[in-house]
């Protein structure tokens, strides 16, 4: 009887995982999937090669959803991520009027995260997800940049900038109080729906001696010493928080610089960060992780959970815009 029972479990597991191993190999080794028809083209500069590949817009979408955001999230997001990508090419492409890439002038936009968009070619894809992943991540992404094609974010008939991050931790940043610009539709609102993401909170411990070699590496004219950061009133502290909780200024010795430069010195996950000293350690506490400013990436996820489609997600980030399409 025991060997029966084993023989049919056997069978069983056949039976499904045959099967999605098959699909998993064929989604592999498959030829490459058609382009996702577009009657736009842009030009994506690729860093890795310094080359500039033409593509299809809506290709060309696929592979930002795919580097911007998990495959895991559910549909809604992955739908306002792909009208976000897609906006924030069209505002730079020539075709539109745009400006292009300004550090690659012959391309619309590069593939630097830290410059333009995230973006990951077919191959990279694979190499992401794997043989078991690959064909089920593609499509669904694909889906959702079908299920949106043509549709962009504007605000009083213009094209926005859809700036877009991980997680808020509570609530996303004015775009005045991260950079020099000011955007209407990129003002502070309340999101409670990241609360499960990866990158909520963080910790970084120093020793007082790493944090002042840290601040004189950064600029020499920074007074401070791991004697003054050990004393009963050390001389680096948060001196004013924005709305949202981020930190606009510290004191750090003889001078105050702005929250975003001591993140930047610091490779902090956010500005939303608290200080802690007791003897030898200083802990830097973090809350959510980027700029903060336009979409929470997690914050669409939980409302996409909650049942809201990319539609409602986009509203809540962006303030007074509307979904159109572009013309055929």
């Amino acid at each position: 009887m025991k060997t029966l029972w084993l023989i049919a479990a056997c069978i069983i597991l056949a039976l499904i995982a045959v099967p999605a191993l098959i699909v998993s190999v064929w989604g592999w080794l498959a030829p490459p999937p058609p382009p996702v028809e577009s009657p736009y083209l842009v030009n994506v500069l690729l860093t890795s090669t310094g080359q500039v590949v033409t593509m299809t817009l809506e290709d060309y979408v696929q592979g930002v959803v795919a580097a911007e955001m998990p495959a895991l999230f559910a549909e809604a997001a992955l739908e306002a991520q792909a009208v976000a990508a897609r906006t924030y090419a069209v505002r730079r492409m020539r075709q539109f009027g745009g400006n292009g890439c300004n550090r690659h002038p012959q391309a619309d936009v590069c593939d630097d995260p830290a410059h333009c968009q995230a973006y990951l070619p077919l191959a990279a894809q694979k190499q992401k997800w794997g043989l078991l992943d690959f064909a089920a991540n593609y499509y669904k992404i694909r889906r959702a940049v079908e299920s949106t094609a043509g549709l962009v974010i504007t605000y009083r008939g213009r094209v926005i900038d859809p700036i877009f991050h991980s997680t808020c931790g509570g609530r996303t940043e004015y775009a005045h109080l991260v950079w020099t610009n000011e955007y209407p539709y990129l003002a502070s609102v309340a999101c409670n729906f990241c609360q499960h993401s990866r990158r909520l909170t963080a910790e970084r411990q120093l020793t007082v001696a790493e944090v002042a070699e840290l601040l004189a590496a950064w600029d020499p004219a920074v007074a401070v010493t791991a004697r003054a950061l050990r004393s009963r009133t050390p001389p680096l502290a948060v001196v004013e928080r924005s709305q949202s909780g981020r930190v606009l200024r510290v004191r750090v010795g003889n001078r105050t610089m702005p929250g975003t430069e001591f993140r930047a010195i610091f490779g902090l996950d956010s500005t939303n960060f608290a200080l802690a000293m007791q003897g030898e350690r200083v802990t830097i506490t973090t809350r959510g992780f980027g700029h903060g400013v336009g979409m929470c990436q997690w914050g669409a996820d939980g409302l996409a959970r909650e049942g809201r489609n990319f539609r409602e997600i986009l509203a809540h980030y962006y303030g007074g815009v509307q979904v159109i399409e572009l013309p055929r």
